[in-house]
């Protein structure tokens, strides 16, 4: 049994797919094609791992700024955020595309670009305006692949680097409050000997604090690597699912109506 997230232009929902049973065809256009990737919540809150503060997603490249300054986080966030609207919007063209192809409606092109051709040459020459529907979907999810399953992973990339350096950056903020509490505590003026002027006791209790932190990376960056296989199986099956499920509706389609005019096509932005 697996659970699928989806919900394109929608909230998430879930459909639970089990062998020899398969979504209704009204629940198609709903199946996101990536992953747990949601619609943009203007409210959404997000936690900073930093000083895990809730911020508004709106406001939180700002508050990163801020928080992590001298980092490479916020310049990651940035990143992230720019290619979680690349997924969305991939996502949702393909699923306006499906229902164009269902209702026979003119066909979108992202800044002018076929999903179906492989090249502008390809397209110039008309090949894509004749063929099946359910033909041209193939050709989206086909000539989408490579660049959609490396945006996904280029973006939990950073994402992960991202979660990494945070943890790091929490931990040395913590280390420097410790640092100054023994400081104080034991008079040390010294910061280049500060170690070497701690007491036994001190100076092991600090070392287990390191170790244990490093540990806590190490941990992190497993966990990160494990959810990323797992993130990439779903991509995978997510798009077979879809494609399957989608081709079926357009087959039917094309035996009871066949075409009898050539796609037309418009111009999207967005």
């Amino acid at each position: 049994m697996v659970q699928l997230l989806i919900g394109l232009t929608g909230t998430a929902q879930s459909i639970t797919l089990v062998p020899n049973m398969t979504p209704e065809p009204t629940k198609l256009p709903e199946l996101i094609l990536s992953h747990r990737i949601e619609s943009v919540d203007l409210d959404e809150e997000l936690e900073c791992g930093v000083c895990n503060s809730q911020i508004k997603k709106t406001a939180f490249l700002e508050h990163l700024n801020s928080c992590a300054a001298g980092t490479r986080i916020p310049h990651l966030m940035m990143n992230v955020f720019f290619l979680e609207d690349e997924v969305v919007a991939k996502d949702a063209l393909i699923e306006r595309n499906f229902i164009h192809l269902l209702n026979d409606e003119p066909i979108e092109l992202r800044y002018s670009k076929c999903l179906y051709c492989q090249s502008p040459e390809m397209h110039v020459e008309d090949g894509c305006r004749i063929v099946k529907r359910a033909y041209y979907l193939g050709g989206m999810f086909q000539n989408t692949e490579r660049e959609y399953s490396d945006t996904i992973k280029f973006l939990e990339a950073l994402r992960n680097q991202a979660k990494v350096l945070k943890l790091k950056l929490q931990q040395k903020r913590k280390m420097n409050r410790i640092t100054l509490f023994l400081q104080i505590v034991f008079q040390i003026e010294d910061d280049e000997n500060f170690m070497k002027s701690l007491p036994a006791n001190a100076f092991s209790a600090i070392k287990k604090i390191e170790e244990k932190d490093s540990q806590a990376v190490e941990e992190l960056k497993f966990e990160l690597r494990k959810k990323a296989e797992e993130e990439s199986e779903f991509l995978e099956l997510a798009r077979a699912v879809c494609l399957e499920k989608m081709t079926e509706e357009l087959v039917v389609v094309d035996i009871k109506n066949p075409r009898t005019t050539p796609f037309e096509f418009v111009n999207t932005f967005f």
